[in-house]
């Protein structure tokens, strides 16, 4: 559960957390409130690329979930500064979480990228998920 601090700065649409935020944010994120942690998401997001970066140092070691949750984030960046996270993304396509990897797809489907679409295509050949060929 978030100190009363921190579900006071999630919810301001204005906080954008710093580095030492970092690890409470994603306890957050991970946690059973789902409007805490749509707004731990969100705060993550506002840190661009440096939020991506660290959502993405966290699914390693993360659980459903937080993994899919995660990936969210990196998507949520990804769609503004695609750049640098498109091959983390692609990477992400074939993770074992199924919320993970279908964030994956989401995020990616709405990137315009040439390598983005060589891997939706190679994707949906290898894809036998019904909701994640829906998606693709």
């Amino acid at each position: 559960m978030p100190t009363a601090d921190l579900r006071r700065s999630l919810a301001d649409a204005g906080f954008t957390p710093g580095a030492r935020h970092v690890p409470a944010v994603i306890a957050v994120l991970g946690g059973d409130d789902e409007d805490d942690a749509l707004a731990a998401e969100k705060a993550l997001a506002r840190m661009g690329v440096p939020g991506a970066e660290a959502a993405l140092s966290a699914v390693a070691a993360a659980t459903p979930p937080l993994r899919g949750r995660l990936v969210r984030v990196v998507g949520r960046v990804a769609a503004v500064e695609p750049g640098p996270l498109v091959d983390r993304l692609v990477a992400l396509l074939a993770d074992d979480d199924l919320k993970a990897s279908r964030n994956a797809i989401l995020a990616l489907g709405k990137i315009r990228d040439a390598r983005v679409e060589e891997a939706l295509l190679a994707r949906w050949g290898d894809e036998t998920r019904v909701p994640h060929r829906r998606s693709l």
